[in-house]
């Protein structure tokens, strides 16, 4: 799995689907785009270009292969815990939802349950996180800056970790070879996928050029 995050409102969804096209076959399946949802309005002053707003989200939910919701902040959990119309379609359409900061065991199981024909993923670093799958369906992502795009100093999971779904932080196309071979080595099984989103942006805007390069590198591994 190749997880490209923060496709926003000046993504044109024509220029996805054509990159998807230059893919091959089984790369196709295997690339995932990330839709990141805060809860905020567009023209709000702590809005960031890069979240998506309630009504944007199911357009590109629908329109795009194989999409994970991320789930960020605490209004963001609030409106996808009680959803509305947008949100229903916006998760219907969505393949994977990310859970980013801390939930609880409790809350997660409940998630996996309810949306059981989703992939649940949670957060895995150093200060949270749930260790081992709570159900078939939850996937973990091991990210030792807990979202904030950073480089960690060692790719080592914490004890008692369950091998992982996929890894990120501060992964772009000038280091994801590096980072896979460090994470390969500190850990008994290769990661299964990537996950990044800061590195992609240009002028705080998704840039496909960057999404292309990236996937070169890794589909000639």
């Amino acid at each position: 799995m190749l997880t490209f995050t923060g496709v926003d409102r000046w993504t044109e969804i024509d220029h996805i689907l054509s990159f998807l096209e230059s893919c091959s076959r089984p790369w196709r399946e295997a690339i995932e785009f990330g839709l990141l949802f805060n809860g905020r309005d567009a023209e709000g002053p702590k809005c960031k270009a890069r979240y998506l707003t309630i009504h944007e989200l199911p357009l590109y939910a629908e329109f795009i292969p194989n999409t994970a919701l991320h789930v960020c902040g605490s209004e963001g959990k609030a409106q996808f815990l009680q959803p509305s119309w947008h949100m229903g379609r916006a998760i219907q359409f969505c393949q994977r939802i990310q859970l980013n900061g801390s939930w609880t065991d409790e809350e997660v199981l409940t998630l996996c349950e309810k949306y059981s024909r989703h992939g649940i993923i949670t957060q895995l670093n150093h200060s949270f996180g749930q260790r081992q799958r709570l159900a078939r369906n939850h996937h973990i992502l091991f990210d030792c800056s807990g979202g904030k795009g950073l480089v960690p100093s060692s790719w080592k999971l914490p004890e008692g970790s369950e091998p992982v779904v996929s890894m990120a932080g501060g992964l772009g196309p000038d280091n994801i070879q590096e980072a896979t071979q460090a994470y390969t080595k500190a850990n008994p099984i290769s990661p299964m996928g990537w996950d990044m989103e800061s590195s992609l942006r240009t002028n705080d805007r998704f840039d496909l050029k960057i999404v292309e390069k990236v996937y070169k590198i890794v589909s000639q591994r």
